[in-house]
């Protein structure tokens, strides 16, 4: 049995090792290519301006509804995804989530790209309209700013399979029939839908320089919940379309990238690996407590967790002068991102074995600049259940943490103190979130 959890251990640790390393990479490819941003115009307007189907696939949005309506009346024409491709008359397909609050000038400046004959999609970079509601929205706002101002420019500039991310972009409506259109057996239909039709030789263009404010979810339930679904769909259309990225006429370092993006949410499991065995094998000695155990652990918390940390602080260094005076908010991002680990940990396996999950919209409730609260209002899940696992975790990581630091093991210390905290603010916020009375207001957790 120990030869089998050492096996699992080191298997978890190079996975976080191997992800980590990641985000050095597009990191480095944004570095290259970040003059790019100032760079980037708007094509010539076409002499003839063609027509626009504006799709809001909304379902329980009551708070949000209006909001969008009278966004997306302002645009210069206004006009659930598969059904309402058959009634899109336009030639392309603009497409906004119920949160979304896109610019007046969204279409003029995205409709150009399309002169160029294999472009699918344009998609825009997603901004927050209520990002300084609680700590829980800065996190998420960080984690956002991450993937779409460095993530997303890397594998654009590079080259690389990127995705629309199922809201503020706009669809030619012919790549969307010729990649198959919206199919239901992932709960990704929009990133299974972006790598199918390149796959087909269609293009992404994607614009960080124009963006379209969105709500952030300012409920942990809300947070986790959305979290299980992009984890799982994810990891469902990896194992739909991995086999025909692996024989489509694409470089090894091209699909290499297309597995480290569709898989990427198998960096929870293996942190939860990490966490659970470490302590079994410390006490059986199977690590040397001031050796191997040190290496381990301290390279998977250095690669597996300082890599993205370094790609957060890079994004807001590019998108905010004024961001070392912020630079305190950076863990915040780290201790939610790793206290969702046990529920979306379970997402990922439920992909694995897949198993179906009904797709849970994540609740918003109006709450922008101006601020608001979600008390007595539906779409608030009352079972916290959850929460007494991830308390129990913290409590594990905690006593965890005192372990290695009793044996010496100092190299484990920082990242098993990270999974207490994070655990621990998780769970605790899951029971105050479900409170039948109460709730977040602006500047709360």
């Amino acid at each position: 049995m120990s030869v089998v959890v050492r096996v699992l251990y080191s298997v978890a640790v190079v996975g976080l090792l191997l992800y980590g390393l990641n985000a050095y990479l597009l990191l480095a490819i944004h570095w290259w290519n970040r003059r790019r941003i100032r760079g980037t115009v708007t094509p010539e307007p076409p002499a003839e301006w063609p027509s626009v189907t504006v799709q809001l696939p909304l379902y329980n949005e009551r708070y949000v509804a209006r909001r969008l309506l009278e966004a997306v009346g302002g645009l210069d024409k206004a006009g659930a995804l598969a059904a309402g491709l058959k009634e899109a008359r336009g030639e392309f397909v603009a497409i906004f989530d119920g949160d979304a609050v896109p610019e007046v000038d969204f279409l003029r400046t995205t409709i150009p790209h399309f002169a160029e004959a294999r472009v699918a999609v344009v998609q825009t970079r997603l901004g927050h309209l209520n990002r300084e509601f609680s700590l829980l929205t800065i996190a998420q706002a960080l984690g956002i700013d991450g993937h779409f101002a460095v993530e997303q420019p890397a594998r654009f500039w590079g080259n690389l399979f990127l995705n629309f991310n199922g809201t503020a972009g706009v669809w030619r409506k012919a790549a969307i029939e010729d990649a198959g259109g919206w199919t239901h057996d992932t709960l990704t239909e929009d990133l299974d839908l972006s790598y199918r039709a390149q796959l087909r030789g269609w293009r992404i263009v994607y614009r960080p320089d124009l963006v379209c404010p969105a709500e952030l979810p300012v409920l942990i339930t809300g947070f986790k919940s959305q979290q299980r679904r992009w984890a799982k769909g994810a990891i469902q259309t990896a194992v739909k379309l991995l086999p025909a990225i692996a024989r489509a006429p694409f470089s090894l370092w091209t699909k290499y990238q297309a597995f480290i993006h569709l898989t990427y949410y198998m960096i929870y499991p293996a942190m939860l690996t990490v966490i659970l065995l470490s302590v079994p094998l410390l006490g059986a000695k199977e690590i040397a407590p001031e050796g191997n155990a040190i290496l381990d652990v301290s390279l998977a918390f250095g690669l597996g967790v300082l890599g993205p940390g370094f790609l957060l602080v890079y994004a807001q260094w590019v998108l905010d002068p004024g961001w070392l005076r912020r630079a305190w908010r950076i863990p915040t991002i780290m201790i939610i991102g790793v206290g969702v680990a046990w529920s979306t940990s379970l997402a990922v396996l439920d992909a694995l074995r897949r198993k179906d999950l009904e797709f849970v919209r994540t609740p918003k409730f109006g709450i922008g600049p101006a601020g608001g609260h979600w008390r007595g209002k539906a779409y608030v899940d009352r079972r916290p259940s959850e929460g007494f696992i991830e308390i129990a975790l913290g409590l594990y990581c905690a006593w965890s943490t005192w372990l290695f630091y009793a044996h010496q093991s100092y190299g484990a210390v920082p990242f098993l103190a990270l999974c207490t905290t994070g655990f621990l603010t998780v769970g605790i916020l899951t029971f105050v979130h479900a409170a039948p009375r109460g709730g977040p207001q602006r500047g709360s957790v």
